[in-house]
């Protein structure tokens, strides 16, 4: 059997690695897909509100207490600022698991990033988010070196697309107001009779 060496070993296990990478939905509607190396983030169903499908973090793991709290005070921001439904887990219709990262970055700097786990009542994934940045300015140890300003762009990221996803599913639908009647829908015009 032959090993690669070299700069070729190195291609060899990037693109191995590139085939681990999971897409960021894993919705079966119409999710985000991958077109051109590029992934695409879910739009907002029209005439839909993430507000009828309520969510709550059950667990933030990965980071020291004071970025934890700092994390869940960006986030509650955020997600109230786009209309998502955060509640106790007991009357939760999705439960989120949470994990944040931060890493000293190649070049200076620090790397950050989160998963969250969206899970139904029945206990199976149903969704995953993933964000992650580079903040070129912090120095020393990333959790207490960061410039402020990575993660909260992150979290508005994330909350932007967990209150997309909410929309599409059958939880936010069934929510919707309905929609109004059209002119079509109307039952016809009725006419007295001529005399």
């Amino acid at each position: 059997m032959a090993f690669f060496r070299g700069p070729a070993a190195g291609l060899f296990c990037a693109l191995l690695l590139a085939g681990c990478n999971e897409t960021v939905a894993t919705l079966n509607v119409a999710g985000p897909a991958e077109q051109g190396g590029a992934t695409v983030r879910l739009a907002p169903k029209p005439g839909v509100s993430p507000a009828a499908a309520s969510v709550a973090f059950v667990s933030i793991s990965g980071a020291p207490e004071a970025a934890s709290a700092a994390f869940a005070a960006e986030l509650a921001k955020a997600l109230a600022a786009r209309g998502v439904t955060v509640t106790e887990a007991a009357q939760a219709q999705f439960l989120i698991r949470a994990h944040l990262s931060a890493e000293p970055a190649e070049g200076g700097g620090a790397g950050y990033g989160f998963v969250w786990d969206v899970y139904g009542a029945d206990r199976s994934r149903r969704h995953r988010i993933e964000e992650e940045g580079a903040d070129p300015q912090a120095r020393g140890e990333p959790w207490q070196a960061t410039s402020g300003k990575l993660m909260p762009a992150l979290v508005q990221r994330g909350a932007g697309e967990l209150a997309a996803w909410l929309t599409w599913t059958p939880e936010a639908a069934a929510g919707a107001p309905e929609a109004p009647a059209t002119a079509s829908s109307a039952a016809p015009l009725a006419y007295a009779p001529a005399r």
